[in-house]
């Protein structure tokens, strides 16, 4: 139609004749076109009970520039926005994603807080059409949004960020990243890159991960990212040997929690710290393994991770030769340590000793200042107990 090939007069021609419907999308493609023969139809379509209608009719006034039909076309628009169906609402709401205008965003900013989950996506997509960095005022109006329980209210919001100043949406992004949903992790994941570039995304993913802000699941979203990124190997070795050390330190810590309270009666805090501690080190291993893919032989990694699931010893002889195999020799040592569950106390590196993890009290101390909000509220209601106090 935009280069006036006859199928302008084909579609003209079955305009008559045609369900609502298509006689809708028909009227967008000659609206878009600035077709003349279809002005004659935009204040129909402006007085048309049918949400979708009127709002092509404010399109077609937008796009012919009729001023006499500017006030009309207004109050359809704002009638479109105020009204009590969902329709109606996300009627305006596509029309504003097409026409970002400033003048509405206060009705916008309403909707963002409909009841109507499909109302709110609209507000959200409408709201991400708006040029980037515009309406840092948004922020506590995002944040809100972002609150929900939808998932796929949540994917939406995201996109929403990039209106807000660089640092209210990096950091949002950043808190995206460690959502329970994978949708709403890999929107975070693609706007960051869009946003920030390939080279730095990479460097506060990388920061991230390794200062541990958040759990490892999540972390795990953010190592496939600077998977996807092809960052140098060295940023990998960087986060093995991280999360090794994080690993290593964990688990002595479980060591010392075991053999403090071991003949004592655990209570329920106490017991669930050993719990955590456990599966913290399971999981911050397999972040760790994660990385060492990346510059290790993969055959070798898995021998390694059998060798840490089980107790069987030829999986443990296997993993011990694997990882006296590995090209960086620093992880050797602590994985062996945690393997060979027996020498922990004489394998235990240097680095990790200097944590000064000796009596349950530096363990329970050392989770508390621990950036994992999990392992620190755990940690923190057994330091509020008599028995974690004497020990």
């Amino acid at each position: 139609i935009e280069r006036k090939l006859p199928a302008a007069d084909l579609l003209w021609s079955a305009l008559a004749d045609t369900d609502l419907r298509l006689k809708a999308t028909i009227l967008e493609a000659l609206f878009d076109a600035r077709d003349a023969r279809a002005v004659t139809h935009i204040e129909p379509c402006l007085d048309s009970d049918n949400p979708r209608i009127a709002a092509l009719g404010v399109l077609g006034a937008r796009r012919y520039g009729l001023r006499e039909l500017e006030a009309p076309a207004r109050q359809t628009w704002e009638r479109l926005l105020s009204g009590e169906k969902d329709g109606e609402n996300i009627a305006g709401l596509e029309l504003l994603a097409r026409i970002p205008e400033r003048g509405l965003l206060p009705r916008l900013r309403t909707l963002l807080e409909h009841d109507s989950p499909r109302v709110r996506q609209a507000a959200l997509y409408a709201l991400s059409q708006y040029p980037p960095e515009t309406l840092p005022e948004f922020a506590d109006s995002i944040e809100t949004v972002f609150r929900s329980n939808d998932p796929d209210v949540r994917a939406s919001c995201v996109a929403a960020f990039r209106v807000l100043d660089p640092e209210a949406c990096r950091t949002l992004c950043m808190r995206a990243i460690a959502d329970e949903h994978h949708k709403v992790r890999d929107a975070a994941l693609s706007l960051l890159e869009e946003r920030e570039g390939s080279k730095q995304a990479a460097e506060i993913l990388t920061r991230w991960i390794m200062e541990n802000r958040a759990a490892p699941r999540f972390q795990q979203s953010a190592l496939d990212a600077l998977a996807r990124l092809r960052v140098p190997r060295e940023i990998f070795e960087r986060i093995a040997a991280s999360k090794v050390k994080e690993a290593s330190t964990l688990f002595h810590g479980l060591q010392v929690i075991r053999r403090e309270y071991g003949r004592q009666a655990l209570d329920n805090a106490a017991e669930l710290l050993g719990v955590i501690l456990q599966e913290r080190v399971s999981q911050v291993l397999d972040l760790a393994l994660k990385a060492m893919e990346s510059f290790e032989d993969r055959a070798a990694i898995e021998a390694i991770r059998a060798g840490l699931a089980s107790r069987d010893r030829r999986h443990v002889a296997h993993a011990s030769g694997a990882l006296h195999n590995l090209r960086y020799h620093a992880l050797c040592a602590p994985l062996i340590a945690i393997i060979d569950h027996a020498g922990i106390e004489k394998r235990q590196p240097k680095d990790t000793r200097r944590e000064g993890l000796q009596t349950a009290g530096d363990v329970i101390a050392w989770c508390v200042a621990h950036p994992d909000s999990w392992l620190r509220e755990c940690a923190a209601r057994v330091a509020s107990r008599p028995l974690a106090a004497e020990a």
